[in-house]
C-alpha cells in the first residue's frame, strides 16, 4: 500500500527472534509479548520478507531496546505473581530505567534495515 502511494525507501525495525538476549530469557523475553509485537523476525526471516515485497536492503543492523527488567515483569506476570510485585518491574518503572546499562551487555535486541523498492 505504501508503495502505491509513491514511497520507495524503507526504515524497518523489528524485535530480532535470533538475538542473544531473546534465546537466552526464552518465553520471559519482553519482546515476545503480543500485542505489542505479532510478527517475530531473525537477519534471515526479514531479509527474505524484504525480498519478498520487492524490497532490495541497502543498510542493516541491530539496536538494542532497554527490556530486561521488564522481561523479569513478564515472567512474573506469565507465572501468576501479584501486580503489586511484577509492577516494579515494568516497562516505565524505576528498575527498569536503573537497569538499562546491563542491555548494553548482551545488546543487538533489535534488527533494523533500510530497504528500497525495485523498479
Amino acid at each position: 500500500m505504501l508503495r502505491e502511494h509513491g514511497a520507495r525507501r524503507f526504515y524497518v525495525v523489528v524485535p530480532d527472534a535470533g538475538s542473544r538476549e531473546s534465546r537466552l530469557l526464552g518465553a520471559a523475553w519482553y519482546l515476545w509479548d503480543p500485542p505489542r509485537h505479532l510478527w517475530h523476525f531473525d537477519r534471515g526471516t526479514l531479509a527474505r520478507l524484504c525480498a519478498r515485497a520487492g524490497l532490495a536492503i541497502v543498510e542493516e543492523g541491530t539496536d538494542t531496546a532497554s527490556i530486561l527488567a521488564p522481561s523479569v515483569y513478564r515472567a512474573l506476570r506469565l507465572q501468576g505473581w501479584p501486580a503489586v510485585i511484577y509492577e516494579r518491574f515494568g516497562p516505565t518503572s524505576a528498575v527498569a530505567a536503573m537497569a538499562a546499562p546491563l542491555d548494553r551487555l548482551l545488546g543487538g535486541n533489535v534488527r533494523w534495515v533500510v530497504a528500497e523498492a525495485g523498479d
